[in-house]
């Protein structure tokens, strides 16, 4: 692209790359207030680099390159080629509209072509900030902002000057810099010389011709932008004119310059008074003439060397010549009069002057002459001091208090002359007076305008300064801490000089300057001491107070008098004896001084009104009521208002006016008409359209309100009460005013301002009461009442007020200057404070209503305001309310009312909708409503005072406004968004507002407009970058930064919005991860920040979650990077998205100095780092020590005055505080010593400062846990959701390590407080558990390289970590976690149930990792694995960490938890006792058995057990409520259990009679088959189980324990075995319906109920030893016979075969996978258990009674039981060969499909092929082993069947083969069995023998297990079964 030099003469030659003329300035202006408001370490590298690219457009300033036709030309062609743009690096392609557009801006600026289109590209990317406007109004806008910014950049500049007027606080290297290039310019450049002609070129009339010529302005409100930029524009010019000449003087030339053409360009104000420019040029020039240095210093010094007036040979000479050739005018005389000053100065220099100036130090007083003459006190009393911004300008208000001193000290004879004049005036006025004749014009009055001049001047102390205390020094001296002066005995003594012989004519001016001199309590006091010496200084008597109230009291006399003469009261004018004009004014300047003395010093004021006899009260309001003209009523009035400040005299005020009736209370008694304010009011204030009467005793009203209410005003007469005074003020005043006709219009909105003001007082100290309602007679109501209750109401009150509202609305919309519009603001300021005072005390005022119970209707003021407004037809007071948000800029009150009015009407239900489409039905007016509320949030705090004479009060008043103003908008949006959508809250964000976003659940941001969402992340990164360099901590605005951050995380928490807002976020420049690089934040100790790191934490909580969710890798990457540390250092420049190209999200301006992510800084892991600054312990505050309040009683009222915050903690109410100290303190001050009070204000300040900390406290408290609720939020998602990928195994290992390790360090070393402990424990907890998903995971993929590791190079080499060093940091924590256990009290269950937990997970890692080394032998056999003691023999590292840490804490934690496992919360009583359980599966510690059953905890379980049998009896019924007696009745048997399987523990239960416990158990006996109660339809899904299952649930752990008993004592155990059975045989009902129903294949339940008990049956009946001595009883016998039938059937019915085996597997069994568990495992384990018992049955002996089977089918006899006929007609050799043989073949099946899986699985690994039906590793393993598991159960029944088979073929050998044996067979073959056995069945048994034993047979017989052990076992009993078959006869 071509470039162009900036300059005017040479366009054609380029420096640098084309810009805009908005662009680089505002940023050049926000570099340059930066720097010099919060300076850095950087600031002169920046300021340097700036100065040097922006040095040319300050020396060439506000030149532009001109016009250029090539550039035009080249702008034309681009229609087709495209023009290069600067944010663009290709050709674009434009429009014919936009180059129109261009070349109108180009010749209507003339600006170069270019320059114009960079322009309108700007004005395109900005016209979302500016609703309304159209591209080109835009840019019209943004060139004159442009150089508005230029131009202040240089006023900033020249401000920070180094000089003689100022000290900045700028450190002094960026000041030298600033110095040296602001000296530069002015030497090099002569910058001020372009200043003063461009003073000369603007003219704002010039433009606006220009302007609308090319149709350049738009509505009222663009054309008073644009005259406010021309205005700030020549301001700033004259500004920085004037900082120059105040901070180094002004070079001859230039004040030579401007004094010749000050005259020209010099403005006034539709007033005619001067304007602020030429006010500021003015004093430009009179700071150039300013000598005051000279008194400063005794030598010359080199400050001087800077001051031309002082430097310069002939600056004297050229400006004399220059005011010598000037015309005569006020300006001009203003200036010589200064200069005169100047020289005057000179000559009295201590200093010694050159020769040259002597010379023009003679003229000075002909130079003060030609000022006198040319009227300058005149000039400067009307035209210049008439200017209020003189008076807000420190600097102003000095320079005219030096002019003024310096001319009475100076020019003493002058002045002298001066009252000689004055003197000579007034007798010739009185000469012409006396003669009846007019004084000539041509009289001197330069006196008296001086005393005016001081009058004015001092009387507006506005800046604070007190300047005039300077005059009063020599009369008091001891109430001045300085020393009287020179300066100021001769201030003294013009006071003095004016007052002697004082002529009448300077009477009034003189009183006039008395009175501006009292402007504060120093001044006031010593004129109040001056007036009460009568003659003694003045020499006049006339000046004294004396004389001032004698002729008062002798006026009221004379008046009164009058008045009584005639026999009607009426005023005439023809009266005899009146008040003439002069005593008039007299009267009227008395009564100034009067009040200037009352409103400022307490003690004058008391001091004048208890003087018996000037009576001042009595008389003033005595001449109210006498016929003097309205004005001096009006002034009575106004001074009875200050003498009513005080309690003491207001008290005798109020009394006097209720006596007098002046202000009538009382209806009248007569016909006549009585004298009071309120005809004088109705009858002459509104025929002369003058209300002065009005204002006054508006006033007087409103200062009594403010000293005191009375209570029982007029109690004697009528109700007592202000009720009359304020119908007074209602009534014939402010419902009157708004129709009354005014010859002054500002008067009118004054008489309105002052009754709102009333009325507004009153509202807002009323606090509602229930009594307010009742109305007795006795009885004062306060007056807010009525107020209240006219606002809730539809009364003539409230529509005057939104009327008010709505004219103010449409007046400043208009955008026009006009006379009463700063009083206007007033006023609908007061009503907008008034509706919002309302609607806070709304809700109070209603309950009190509700509670009166009274019969008046109250609609709400809430609900009024929504009403329709009869002006417009359209429910829009709250559209015209809110529209006072558009005036944020210049009126911040009002915006910050009209807000929180919008927040309280919007909390209605259901009215945010309705609120919205009132807003969207005014389209134009609702975007510029969206703008404005932007534009509060954007709203620069630190810009709020621009200039350096701001005083600190004001601009801490403004910030707090600004601030207030921020926290209110965020307010109401948090509301907003809390309610249904749509609602004005989501438009105002930003959110879409379409019918289709509607019905949609997930909401987008729509980025065609400006909107909150915008400004408020705005604000965020501004604050953020604040911080990087300031650590000045304001809580206002960190409470605003709080509630940003809130308002972020509502949005991010809400379901519908949540998906948007994070898009949106992630788009601003990646705004969670920037913020989240800066914590910890600064000031992190106070409770604000922490809360804004707590709300950050939960947006990145729910962006994590969310992108898991979704699948977003590499945004939960860039997150986990950011939290873990393990950024890698990249580009500083890489950003997640271009922010050039969204415009709208950013300006150029902010783009270049977006805040980037540091390279250089080393990647820390945040996560951890939070609990290094985060702070658990909570330190106390001592409570001070009071000699006037009680500590118990302070606590009582602390405790009364605390109310819930938003986040739900307790706060002393402050407020309410002081209020209650402050009643205290008034009823106790009549009973208090003098002295007492202050010591008391000083107690109170100390309890309420007391009362502070304690909520800073409690604030802290509560953030600390936000903070740590929230980092466990994000930590358990993080390692919860983060994949394989983000977050390898071994790294979030080593990183939760150490977290864990840091936190348990933390909290336990520390304990802190219990929330805090609880938060802290649940996120160990679930840490931990993350730590244990770690291990199970890492021991999953042992062995395979993580093809994501190179990712984390940046961090140390990882390593998988070895056993042992897992063993180390589990037992640190462990170690921590058992520590924090014992040191903790028992005040929190959930405290100990997350301590336990977390035990319990560490217990269980070490578990894991200790069967992770111990295998089980591939070689042990079922029946070995069955009756195998507990007693793990493994001595690793891992086993001996829990013997040691119990070992180490001795029987305290012991103690511990023995007691949490008998007592408090049931979880926590399941934890410990599963602590307990997971302990002592390392060893079983005796001691911990022995302290257990010793302590007698034992015992208590076992209770605890037997009580909970009620409970457990209603969990299998179906009127259960909830299963927690069952889970803790799990518990308990888990317990027991662990203990049973160590001997000692097993003779403990047994010494405890626990079996006994459980046989008296009824719940045993409920089975719900046996009951009948069982559910015809199982609901599988529902959490609670179904009624069988939760018996089972109950029933099985009683027959583990019997088994684990059984186990780990041995069957040879008598007591054991006694017990067990006895339990048995007391559900005997329940086992034998268990038995005779699990015959049935299809019930997978009960096929388990008979898995279980079979088992224990089997390892229980072994022959007739389990049956003790008392128990071998006919019953018991029946039960074992029963018993043993019963398992002859089972073993009938389960046969193993492929068919039954078939219809027992489940149909949906995959083919290359393991089928789950389905009843082929129980029907196994059945079959396992019956073999099991019969194969202990025949261990020892077998004979003909005890044979399991016949060598053929038996024939059943009449006389044997049924029972007993079924099983002998199933048992033949038949069946038991059948069932070997069924084993067989499907256990040679299950090997084969076994084998094909396997193989199956190898293929699909060794081909890489991502299967995802296939199984994990883990659970395929683990289905694997139960494959296995189950092949063993089929070879051991096939052992077990085989054995029995050897056994009967021996035992039937034997007997055939011996004689003896035979006959025992025939013997018993009678009795049982009908048919005897014959050689021919043995026979036939011995061929179906011979064909099942082929040889094929016994080889899979021989091969059947894999355990060489086993098949030799199995090849033993072939071959022996081989030879028996031989031994059979038979063929």
């Amino acid at each position: 692209m071509e470039k162009l030099k900036c300059c005017k003469q040479c366009p054609e030659n380029f420096l640098g790359p084309m810009e805009d003329m908005w662009t680089p300035y505002k940023h050049l202006n926000a570099v340059v207030q930066r720097n010099l408001c919060s300076p850095t370490e950087q600031s002169v590298i920046e300021l340097e680099v700036h100065f040097k690219k922006y040095k040319q457009s300050f020396a060439s300033l506000l030149i532009y390159p001109q016009k250029n036709e090539k550039h035009r030309q080249l702008l034309k062609n681009g229609l087709i080629d495209g023009v290069s743009i600067s944010k663009y690096t290709r050709n674009i392609t434009i429009s014919k509209e936009l180059v129109d557009e261009a070349l109108i801006i180009s010749d209507m600026f003339n600006v170069d072509e270019i320059m114009a289109l960079e322009l309108l590209c700007t004005a395109q990317r900005e016209l979302f900030k500016h609703p309304g406007l159209s591209r080109g109004l835009v840019a019209v806008l943004l060139y004159y902002d442009g150089k508005r910014a230029l131009v202040q950049t240089l006023r900033d500049l020249f401000r920070a000057t180094n000089g003689i007027s100022w000290v900045t606080e700028v450190p002094k290297e960026v000041s030298n810099l600033v110095t040296s290039f602001t000296q530069n310019l002015v030497n090099q450049y002569n910058i001020l010389e372009r200043i003063v002609s461009l003073l000369e070129e603007l003219d704002i009339s010039n433009e606006i011709v220009i302007l609308t010529k090319n149709r350049a302005l738009g509505s009222k409100k663009h054309q008073n932008q644009v005259q406010q930029l021309y205005s700030d524009i020549r301001m700033s010019l004259a500004s920085s004119l004037f900082y120059w000449s105040a901070q180094r003087g002004l070079p001859k030339e230039i004040v030579s310059k401007l004094i010749k053409n000050i005259s020209n360009y010099a403005q006034v104000q539709s007033s005619g008074i001067v304007d602020d420019t030429t006010l500021k040029v003015l004093f430009a020039l009179l700071y150039a003439c300013d000598t005051s240095v000279l008194m400063k210093y005794e030598a010359p010094t080199n400050i001087w060397q800077n001051v031309p007036i002082l430097s310069q040979e002939d600056f004297l000479q050229t400006v004399y010549d220059t005011l010598s050739s000037s015309p005569q005018d006020g300006l001009t005389g203003t200036i010589k009069l200064a200069f005169g000053l100047a020289l005057t100065g000179f000559r009295h220099a201590s200093v010694q002057v050159p020769n040259s100036t002597s010379k023009i130090i003679a003229y000075d007083e002909q130079l003060i002459d030609a000022s006198i003459n040319s009227k300058v006190f005149e000039f400067l009393h009307y035209y210049v001091l008439e200017n209020k911004a003189l008076y807000r300008h420190e600097f102003f208000y000095r320079r005219i208090h030096m002019l003024i001193t310096d001319f009475i000290e100076f020019m003493h004879s002058k002045v002298t002359e001066l009252r000689g004049k004055a003197d000579e005036t007034a007798r010739t006025v009185m000469g012409f007076i006396k003669e009846g004749l007019e004084p000539p014009y041509n009289l001197d009055h330069s006196f008296e305008m001086l005393m005016l001049c001081i009058a004015k001047f001092y009387k507006d102390n506005r800046a604070g300064l007190s300047l005039c205390v300077e005059f009063w020094e020599p009369l008091d001296s001891t109430f001045s801490s300085l020393k009287t002066t020179t300066r100021s005995v001769a201030l003294f003594k013009f006071i003095r000089l004016a007052g002697e012989l004082l002529p009448s004519t300077l009477f009034v001016s003189y009183l006039k300057m008395i009175a501006g001199l009292t402007s504060c309590e120093k001044s006031a006091r010593n004129t109040f001491n001056l007036l009460k010496q009568a003659s003694g200084l003045t020499g006049s008597t006339t000046l004294s107070w004396e004389h001032f109230f004698g002729s008062l009291i002798q006026y009221y006399s004379n008046l009164r008098q009058e008045h009584c003469i005639g026999s009607e009261i009426s005023y005439k004018s023809h009266m005899n004896r009146c008040i003439n004009p002069q005593e008039i004014e007299a009267l009227q300047a008395v009564l100034e001084v009067v009040r200037a003395v009352a409103n400022y010093d307490e003690l004058s004021r008391i001091a004048i009104c208890e003087n018996p006899n000037w009576a001042p009260l009595q008389i003033l309001l005595g001449l109210l009521s006498c016929p003097v003209p309205l004005v001096l009523k009006g002034n009575i009035l106004q001074t009875l208002s200050a003498l009513g400040k005080s309690k003491e005299t207001a008290t005798i005020l109020w009394n006097i006016l209720e006596t007098s009736q002046i202000i009538p209370t009382l209806p009248p008694l007569g016909t006549h008409n009585t004298c009071n304010l309120l005809t004088e009011i109705s009858q002459n204030e509104s025929r002369l359209e003058s209300y002065p009467l009005s204002q006054g005793i508006l006033d007087l009203i409103f200062s009594l309100l403010k000293a005191y209410i009375p209570k029982n005003l007029g109690s004697d007469h009528r109700r007592p009460g202000l009720q009359p005074y304020i119908t007074f003020v209602t009534d014939d005043i402010f419902f009157k005013f708004y129709d009354r006709q005014y010859k002054n219009l500002t008067e009118k909105w004054e008489i309105c301002l002052k009754c709102l003001k009333i009325m507004y007082y009153l509202l807002e100290v009323y606090e509602p009461t229930p009594k307010d309602f009742e109305g007795l007679d006795n009885h004062s109501t306060p007056m807010g009442y009525y107020i209240m209750l006219q606002l809730q109401k539809k009364t003539h009150f409230l529509n005057l007020l939104l009327v008010i509202i709505d004219d103010a609305r449409q007046k400043l919309d208009e955008y026009e200057q006009f006379v009463e519009k700063d009083v206007l603001e007033e006023c609908a300021l007061l009503c907008l404070l008034i509706i919002e005072e309302g609607l806070i005390k709304q809700k109070e005022f209603l309950d009190c209503h509700v509670i009166a119970n009274t019969p008046d209707i109250i609609f709400g003021l809430n609900k009024i305001i929504l009403d329709v407004n009869p002006r417009s037809q359209r429910p829009d007071h709250l559209l015209n309310i809110t529209k006072f948000v558009v005036y944020c800029n210049w009126l911040p009150n009002h915006s910050l009312a009209a807000i929180n009015i919008l927040n309280m009407a919007s909390r209605m239900p259901n009215i945010s909708t309705q609120i919205l489409d009132v807003f969207i039905a005014n389209g134009r007016t609702y975007d510029e409503i969206r703008q404005g509320f932007v534009d509060c949030l954007d709203m620069d705090i630190s810009s709020s005072s621009p200039n350096f004479y701001s005083k600190f009060n004001e601009l801490e008043k403004s910030q707090k406004t600004y601030l207030k103003i921020k926290s209110s908008v965020v307010e109401f949006l948090r509301n907003c968004i809390s309610q249904p959508y749509p609602n004005i809250g989501f438009y105002l964000l930003g959110f879409e507002y379409t019918t289709e976003a509607i019905e949609r659940r997930k909401l987008n941001i729509t980025d065609s407009t400006n909107h909150c969402l915008k400004a408020i992340i705005a604000l965020l990164d501004h604050h953020l970058e604040l911080m990087q360099t300031s650590n000045i901590y304001d809580a206002d605005l960190e409470q605003i930064i709080k509630s940003s951050y809130l308002l972020l995380f509502l949005l991010c928490s809400n379901t519908r919005t949540s998906e948007g807002i994070l898009r949106y976020l992630r788009s601003s420049n990646d705004f969670i991860c920037r913020h989240l690089r800066q914590l910890p934040f600064k000031n992190v100790k106070y409770s604000n920040i922490l809360y804004q790191t707590s709300y950050l934490l939960e947006c990145t909580a729910i962006e994590l979650k969310l992108a898991s969710t979704h699948c977003q890798i590499s945004r939960v990457q860039q997150v986990s990077e950011i939290l873990l540390g393990t950024a890698t250092n990249k580009n500083e420049d890489h950003i997640s998205m271009n922010s050039s190209l969204f415009f709208s999200h950013s300006s150029p301006v902010l783009n270049e100095h977006f805040i980037k992510p540091k390279s250089d800084k080393v990647p820390n892991f945040l996560l951890s780092n939070i609990l290094d600054w985060l702070e658990f312990d909570s330190k106390d505050i001592n409570s001070p020590k009071w000699d006037f309040f009680d500590i118990s009683l302070s606590k009582q009222i602390f405790d009364e005055c605390e109310s819930k915050t938003e986040e739900g903690h307790s706060l002393i109410n402050l407020q309410k505080l002081h209020k209650i100290l402050h009643d205290e303190l008034c009823n106790v001050q009549g009973t208090i010593a003098g002295g007492q009070r202050k010591l008391i204000l000083q107690e109170i300040e100390s309890i309420l400062l007391y009362a502070l900390k304690i909520n800073e406290m409690r604030n802290k408290n509560k953030g600390t846990i936000k903070v740590m609720d929230s980092w466990a939020q994000v930590s358990e998602i993080l390692f919860i959701y983060a994949s394989e990928n983000t977050l390898p195994c071994s790294i979030k290992q080593e990183l939760l390590f150490e977290m864990l390790q840091k936190l348990l360090n933390k909290a336990v070393s520390i304990q802190p407080p219990l929330e805090i402990s609880v938060l802290t424990s649940e996120a160990i907890f679930m840490l931990i558990v993350c730590l244990r998903q770690c291990f199970s995971r890492i021991s999953e993929s042992t062995g395979v390289e993580k093809s994501n590791k190179s990712y984390y190079d940046n961090l140390k080499s990882i390593n998988v970590i070895s056993a042992d060093s897992n063993i180390l940091n589990l037992k640190s924590i462990l170690k921590r976690l058992l520590e924090w256990i014992v040191i903790s009290d028992v005040k929190s269950q959930k405290l100990r149930i997350n301590l336990y937990a977390a035990v319990l997970s560490c217990l269980r890692m070490l578990n894991g990792h200790l069967l992770e080394n111990t295998t089980m032998s591939n070689n042990e056999s079922f029946v070995s694995r069955l009756d195998k003691k507990f007693t793990p023999t493994n001595n690793s590292a891992g086993s001996q960490v829990p013997i040691e840490l119990f070992s180490s804490f001795g029987d305290n934690l012991i103690d511990i938890m023995c007691r949490d496992c008998v007592i408090g919360h049931d979880i926590c009583k399941m934890l410990a006792m599963s602590c307990f359980v997971s302990a002592l599966e390392f060893n079983s510690i005796p001691s911990i058995l022995h302290l257990f059953t010793n302590r007698g905890y034992l015992a208590n379980v076992i209770e605890n057990l037997e009580q909970s049998d009620q409970d457990l009896c209603l969990i299998v019924t179906d009127s259960i409520k909830n299963i927690k007696a069952l889970y803790v009745y799990e518990s308990h048997m888990a317990l027991l259990l662990r203990f049973a399987n160590c001997s000692m523990g097993a003779e403990m239960l047994l010494s405890a009679k626990l079996l006994s416990v459980l046989s008296k158990m009824r719940v045993f006996d409920l089975h719900p088959n046996f009951q009948g109660c069982l559910q015809s339809q199982k609901v599988e899904h529902e959490f609670l189980p179904a009624v069988d299952n939760r018996y089972r649930q109950i029933f099985f752990p009683a027959l583990q324990l019997c088994n684990a008993l059984i186990t780990t004592l041995g069957t040879d155990n008598f007591s054991a075995i006694s017990q067990i059975t006895s339990f048995l045989f007391s559900h005997f009902e329940i086992i034998e319906f268990i038995l005779r129903t699990g015959l049935s294949h299809s019930d997978m339940g009960i096929m388990k109920e008979l898995s279980a008990v079979t088992g224990i049956i089997a390892r229980t009946f072994q022959r007739d030893k389990c049956l003790e001595d008392d128990m071998k009883s006919n019953q018991n016998k029946i039960y074992t016979h029963k018993i043993n039938k019963y398992i002859l059937q089972i073993f009938c019915y389960f046969v193993l075969n492929n068919d039954i085996l078939k219809r027992n597997k489940k149909p949906d069994a995959q083919i290359h996978e393991f089928s789950g568990h389905n009843c082929i495992q129980y029907f196994v384990d059945i079959a396992a258990n019956v073999t099991t018992f019969f194969r202990y049955k025949f261990a020892y002996a077998i004979d003909l009674r005890e044979i399991l089977f016949a060598p053929k089918k038996n024939t059943p006899q009449k006389n044997i039981e049924k029972l007993e006929r079924i099983v002998n007609e199933s048992l033949d050799f038949i069946t038991v060969l059948n069932h070997l043989q069924g084993s067989v073949e499907y256990l040679e099946n299950q090997k084969r499909i076994t084998d094909n899986i396997v193989s199956h699985r190898s293929y699909m690994a060794d081909a890489s092929i991502d299967n995802s039906a296939r199984l994990s590793d883990v659970e395929w393993n683990k289905q694997y082993e139960n494959r296995q598991r189950e092949l063993s159960l089929y070879v051991f029944i096939i052992e077990q069947t085989l054995y029995l088979l050897w056994l009967h073929l021996d035992f039937y050998v034997r007997s055939t083969s011996n004689p003896a044996g035979r006959g025992y067979i025939s013997a018993v073959s009678e009795e049982c069995f009908p048919n005897a056995i014959s050689t021919e069945e043995i026979a036939v048994m011995k061929q179906n023998m011979i064909s099942v034993f082929n040889e094929t047979f016994c080889n899979y017989l021989s091969s059947a297990s894999e355990s060489d052990t086993e098949n030799y076992f199995n090849q033993t009993l072939v071959r022996r079964i081989k030879s028996l078959i031989q031994f059979l006869p038979g063929v």
